[in-house]
């Protein structure tokens, strides 16, 4: 089963100007084996009309993997409408690697203010990782790495939008 996330804001007039975060990956090359490292690096773009302020970013390994860092937050630059940042997670494999849906779980706070009142928000991400399944005899299984076409801006109700999705056998 695989998940594909597709920006949407429910909004009504008043929520036109929240900050909106996109959560993505750069690409990874080939897939991770067991006991591999691999370094990903995470975009943040700000697809609203407020300034996602103070944002700090937390991830969570996926389940073959653990982090191969100090730290399983980073603080993150402001993040202007129509601007990203960008930081590293350096992930390293376990010695079996049991499943093919391995997620970088990525969550994103961050604060704004509008009209004077300051609220919080988030953003939730899981960048798949593309991996070399450990069988029992040693064989790998097929992986697949799914992607689609970034979307530029929100999605506003009855608007229709069209989205590329790619099957890539890796």
């Amino acid at each position: 089963f695989i998940s594909l996330y597709i920006p949407v804001v429910l909004s009504t007039e008043s929520d036109e100007t929240k900050p909106v975060l996109q959560i993505t990956k750069s690409e990874i090359k080939g897939t991770v084996s067991a006991g591999e490292s691999v370094t990903v690096t995470v975009n943040v773009k700000n697809i609203g009309g407020t300034v996602a302020d103070k944002p700090i970013a937390f991830f969570t390994a996926p389940d073959s993997f653990l982090l191969d860092q100090n730290t399983s937050s980073e603080a993150i630059a402001n993040i202007e409408p129509g601007k990203s940042v960008s930081f590293t997670v350096k992930l390293k494999a376990t010695e079996r690697i049991t499943s093919a849906q391995q997620a970088l779980d990525v969550n994103v706070k961050y604060y704004y203010t509008i009209g004077g009142t300051r609220s919080s928000g988030e953003a939730t991400e899981k960048l798949y990782i593309p991996v070399t399944v450990t069988r029992d005899n040693g064989e790998s299984k097929p992986v697949f790495e799914i992607t689609r076409n970034e979307i530029k801006g929100s999605i506003a109700a009855n608007e229709a939008v069209d989205v590329v999705v790619t099957v890539k056998n890796i």
